[in-house]
Parts: C-alpha cells; structure tokens; sequence
C-alpha cells in the first residue's frame, strides 16, 4: 500500500475471467492494496507464505520492459523500439535494476502481453538453451499477465521468446 507503482498484476477485459497467482510484498501492517483501472469483481485467495529466513527479497514492483511504447528505462539498460517480432527474442538485463541486487540469482517478474497478432507463447528463461516449455500462453485478442519465478543468466539477464509478434511488459517484483 501508499504510492501505486506504474505495474500491472493482471489485466482483464469485461467478458474474460482471468486470474493470476502472486507473490506481493506486505505492508508492515500485513496488508496489500488492490487497485482495478475499471469497476470489476475481484477474487483474492492467499495460498501461501514466505517465510522470514527465506531468501527471497520482496521490491516494489517496478517496470523494466514496456514495448508498448518507445521509451528507454529510467535506468538506460533497455530501450523499447516496438513489439517482439515473432519468432525472436528479447535480452532484458533485470539485476542492478530498480532495487533487484547485481548477485541476484533470480528473480520474480509478472509478463504481460497486449496486442498479439495471433495466438500463442512466450518462453521466459535465464538466456543459453531455450527449453522446451511456456511461461504464458495468450490469444490474439486478450492482454494476460502471468507471474514466474526465473533464474537469472551470469550476466544477470533472463530472455523472452514470443511464438507471434506481440507487445511485452515485464515488471519485477522480488528476486533471490
């Protein structure tokens, strides 16, 4: 809660439930704050903690990647020139920024797509070998946003591959 920082956690739209699982930082009164851009439902189901001596190191989600728009982070480590085209891939550096540590070994970051021209994935992985598997899967038609936990490169970098031209945001929101 206090100041909302510009990232998403989900995106919606009026005809299409969506629901995404989160690891979010509490206020010092135990509490989170929710915020929908248009009225809406909203579901909340707590179905886990983090525990004190984990290593896991909750940030204020700060927004690292928006193709959206032409734009170069307030950090000048990676400039925006338009949607991923399909069929290629992204290096986004991720440690050093915002309050994510350089030694950061992983990080959590909630990716978005808006915008896809047609069906289909992105794979969102610690660069090297891209595996054999999704970390979000969208249509042409809807925005998704889906939290995961990935490994970061030895550069401190992680790579997203888009199966079809799509728009990405990518917001980090604790590391280890």
């Amino acid at each position: 809660c206090g100041d909302m920082p510009l990232a998403s956690s989900l995106n919606y739209a009026s005809d299409h439930p969506v629901a995404n699982e989160l690891i979010t930082k509490l206020s010092p009164n135990g509490t989170v704050c929710i915020s929908a851009l248009t009225t809406t439902h909203v579901i909340v189901d707590a179905v886990g903690h983090v525990p004190a001596d984990s290593a896991y190191e909750p940030a204020d989600p700060t927004r690292l990647v928006d193709t959206r728009v032409p734009w170069v982070a307030s950090d000048a480590e990676f400039t925006a020139t338009g949607p991923v085209a399909g069929g290629t891939m992204i290096e986004v550096p991720i440690a050093g920024r915002g309050t994510i540590p350089i030694g950061a070994q992983a990080a959590v970051l909630n990716v978005t797509v808006a915008g896809a021209t047609a069906p289909g994935f992105l794979t969102v992985f610690p660069c090297g070998d891209m595996p054999l598997a999704s970390s979000l899967n969208y249509a042409s038609d809807h925005p998704v946003a889906n939290e995961l936990i990935t490994k970061l490169s030895p550069n401190g970098t992680v790579c997203i591959y888009a199966l079809t031209t799509t728009h990405v945001i990518v917001d980090v929101v604790g590391s280890m």
